[in-house]
């Protein structure tokens, strides 16, 4: 059913706008293994989303490149991600934009760099226990916010 739903899409998308996706963004970061599945058969080999350090490829030759955050940020290593949800942004949302763009644009590299750099990195041993650090980390601070 996804392989389906998927090819009707992305058939519509490569017609009406002469592209071809070759990356996938999992609305929610809700996706499972069959999607993952449906995307290899599409021909699409990278997933943006994962909380790992670094961009890896798993064991079905699927290259991730992690999701970690919601804004620019510094970070002393690794390969970091931000994520904007444009459709409710503001004056200033935008005026903040530019200013991040300015403030980081020589951290800034487009994904296909990103891929490039790492096409053939298959993980740590570190990862795992970043990723749930990571997501132990941000239930903390929603539940010290609230």
């Amino acid at each position: 059913m996804a392989e389906s739903w998927m090819d009707h899409w992305t058939s519509w998308i490569s017609e009406r706008e002469n592209i071809t996706p070759n990356v996938w963004v999992a609305p929610g970061h809700s996706f499972d293994e069959t999607t993952v599945k449906a995307l290899q058969a599409l021909g699409i080999r990278y997933i943006s989303d994962g909380l790992n350090i670094y961009p890896h490829l798993d064991s079905a030759n699927m290259t991730w490149v992690p999701q970690q955050f919601w804004r620019f940020r510094w970070m002393p290593f690794g390969v970091w991600t931000v994520c904007h949800h444009i459709n409710a942004w503001t004056t200033n949302d935008i005026t903040k934009f530019r200013s991040d763009i300015q403030s980081f644009r020589s951290a800034i590299i487009s994904f296909t760099n990103v891929v490039a750099s790492h096409a053939k990195h298959r993980g740590s041993w570190l990862d795992r226990p970043y990723a749930k650090l990571y997501l132990t980390a941000l239930k903390v601070r929603r539940l010290a916010f609230r």
